[in-house]
């Protein structure tokens, strides 16, 4: 039986490049034997179509669309992560359009 995975985590300020550099793989050394580098290739962003400052646009989302005139905190949460999945019995079954198409319709949902 297929089953789908959300997971969601918060960040602080101090959080963000990390995130960055792993969703984006800035870097070339990983510590996690899993990771198969000759997929890489594989990867895609359904909002980006380059690299982005994580930290530049998250601080211009707040400029834009904070109302109060209170500081906000320096341990205040910037961000949430979500990560979507499934069972691997799930995505055996799908094609790359239709695998491209079941993560559209998360994103929607999240938003």
């Amino acid at each position: 039986m297929a089953f789908i995975i959300c997971n969601m985590r918060k960040f602080k300020s101090a959080d963000i490049k990390g995130l960055q550099i792993h969703n984006q793989r800035e870097k070339e050394s990983h510590t996690n034997p899993d990771i198969d580098q000759n997929r890489a290739h594989l990867n895609y962003d359904l909002l980006h179509d380059k690299r982005v400052d994580y930290k530049a646009m998250i601080n211009e989302h707040i400029e834009k669309n904070v109302e109060t005139k209170r500081a906000i905190r320096k341990d205040a949460v910037r961000c949430c992560s979500f990560m979507i999945s499934a069972s691997p019995e799930f995505f055996e079954k799908l094609s790359p359009e239709s695998e491209r198409e079941f993560f559209k319709s998360n994103l929607e949902f999240i938003q």
